[in-house]
Order: structure tokens, then sequence, then C-alpha cells
């Protein structure tokens, strides 16, 4: 009789034990899971979970060598880490998609590097407001190691209204001019740029214009930019003008007179990898102010995230001066990056 007892209490016991639980259970909070949003913006990224903003983290390492000769004083090799992290946010709201990006990175050699904001702006409904690359940037269709004599290579606080209507696209804006002269950001008017673009079937066009701000002159310059295919070889040329400070051109700061730069690449894939090749020309006002630059590179990947390139330099300075060089660089990233 003890026996049954005892055992009828533990029955009811665990049944209230259990009926407690279930009730816990039943008032639990959803859990809310990560769902990606690669299909509206691209790959790595994911929504923020209660949001519908869309969140990708960037991320990178990378180590290059060099070997050069030529260098004055002289240097020969050079072996540099960069890394770099960042945020980008993406969203579709009634007035239009914006973006905030937020990106870091490593400056100078290694261990005794900084670090400083690579880039740092947000875009709506049209507008890109920060600190970013400048809206009339024209570059070759080869990223190499060298100077590239590009237009408005430079990255700067500026305000700019960018847009498209079918294959045209087009944006104006200003920005800071301090880049040439380092006056802390005062200047007497800001850089005024714009570029209109065209895009038809694999062929593009952008010609692009900048007025600048100085303490001893107003430079000002416009480039045309060209970029095609033919079956899988990708083809880009350009040609650069600027007044009064080559350095819009990628020429030496503070240059006065009439510049001109021209430039002419093409990348070929073979496979995992793809191999390239550009020839750029800088003039100047004067006698012997011509530069050369000439880069090959081979580039290849690792796997996903893993990439690699073997890159042959040559260039003539304004002065005359010969260099040669051999980079090569290994470089691991988030996917997205």
């Amino acid at each position: 009789m003890k026996l049954t007892a005892l055992l009828l209490g533990s029955a009811a016991a665990f049944s209230v034990v259990g009926g407690a639980q279930a009730a816990d259970l039943a008032v639990a909070e959803p859990v809310s899971y990560v769902k990606v949003c690669d299909a509206l913006y691209g790959v790595g990224f994911f929504y923020i979970p209660g949001s519908d903003t869309c969140l990708k983290i960037t991320g990178y390492a990378q180590v290059t060598a060099t070997w050069m000769t030529g260098i004055d004083p002289p240097r020969d090799y050079l072996l540099k880490t960069e890394a770099g992290i960042g945020v980008v946010g993406m969203w579709n709201g009634a007035a239009g998609e914006g973006s905030v990006v937020v990106k870091l990175k490593n400056a100078g050699p290694d261990t005794s590097a900084t670090v400083v904001l690579d880039k740092g702006y947000f875009t709506f409904a049209g507008l890109l407001v920060g600190f970013a690359s400048n809206i009339a940037y024209n570059s070759g269709a080869l990223d190499t190691d060298m100077n590239n004599f590009d237009f408005a290579d430079f990255t700067h606080t500026q305000i700019a209204y960018t847009g498209a209507a079918g294959p045209v696209s087009f944006g104006i804006g200003i920005g800071t001019g301090n880049h040439w002269t380092g006056n802390g950001g005062w200047d007497q008017i800001p850089d005024i740029m714009g570029y209109v673009g065209f895009t038809a079937g694999g062929v593009g066009l952008k010609v692009s214009a900048l007025f600048g701000d100085e303490v001893a002159a107003n430079p000002y310059g416009f480039s045309v930019n060209a970029t095609g295919t033919v079956g899988a070889v990708g083809l880009q040329a350009g040609f650069n003008w600027a007044h009064d400070d080559a350095s819009l051109i990628g020429g030496p700061a503070g240059g006065l007179g009439d510049w001109w730069s021209g430039v002419a690449s093409f990348k070929v894939p073979v496979g995992a990898m793809s191999f390239g090749g550009q020839f750029s020309i800088l003039d100047g006002p004067g006698a012997g102010n011509t530069a050369y630059e000439g880069a090959a590179r081979l580039s290849y990947a690792l796997g996903s995230n893993v990439t690699g390139w073997l890159e042959l330099d040559a260039k003539r300075g304004i002065f005359g001066t010969w260099t040669y060089g051999v980079s090569t660089r290994l470089k691991a990233a988030l996917p997205g990056t």
C-alpha cells in the first residue's frame, strides 16, 4: 500500500513538472534567424534581424613583395602587409535605395602603420555624401601596381548626385580640394566635378571633367575613357588633359602648364587565370617632360577566397630616369569584398 502511494505521488509530481515545462515552452519568444538577401545586392549580404536592411561585412589581408631597380635613394626590395575591414548596409525605401559604407585600412608598412579611413559615405535617393572616390575618376582596365596616369584618382569628401536613364549615366558634385596642397581642408571654392557615361552592347564611354582650387592656381581638366570587349578580351583606351596641376592626371604635384596623358590596356581570361598589359604616357610643357609606363600582369585564384598576381613593370620618369621591377601579391578576402 505504501509502495503504491509512493508511485502515485511520484507520477503526480512528474506531471506537475512536465506541465510547468510545457507552459514555459508555450510562452518562449520566437527566434529570429538570419536570412540572406544576396539576390537583391550580391554575395555576402544578409538581413539584419528585425529590419529590412541588408548588411555585408568586408575584409581582406594581403602581402606584396616588390623588387625594383633605379630607385633614388637606392632601394631594391619591399615587403608590405596591407589589411582592411568594413561594413556595407543597403536598403530600399519609399524614397529609393540607400546605403552606408564604412571601410578602414592600415597606412604604412606593417606594425608602424596607422589605421585610416579608406571610405566613409552614404547614398540616398541618388545623393552620395561623404569620403569616397572622386566621381570623375577614370581608370584603366588593368589595375596595375604602377601610377597609371589615371584622371582624378583620389578619395575626398564630396557631395554628389548620380543617376542613370537607360544606357546613359551621369553625375555632378562638389568636394574638397586639399588633396593637392594639404591646406587642412580650407579652400576658396570647392572642387566641381562631373561625368556623363554611355553603355550599349558591351561598349562603354565615359567623359569626366573637374575644376579645382589651389593656393597658386585653379587647375582643371577632362578625360575620355572607352571600354569594350572582343570575344572574351577586355579592351580599354583613354585620353586625359589637365591644366596647371599634373597630379590631376597622375603626374607630379604642382606641375603648371598643360599636361596630357594616354592609356591603353587589355585583359584576357585564361581559365582560372587572366593575363593583361597596359601602356601609359604622360607629357607636359617644355622639353624632357615625357614619362612612360608599361606593365604586364598574370592573375590567378587559389580557391574561392585567395587570389594572387605576378607583375612586371617598367617606367621612365619625366627626368629620364628608368626603373624596372617585379611585384607579386597574395590576397585573402571575405566573399563580396
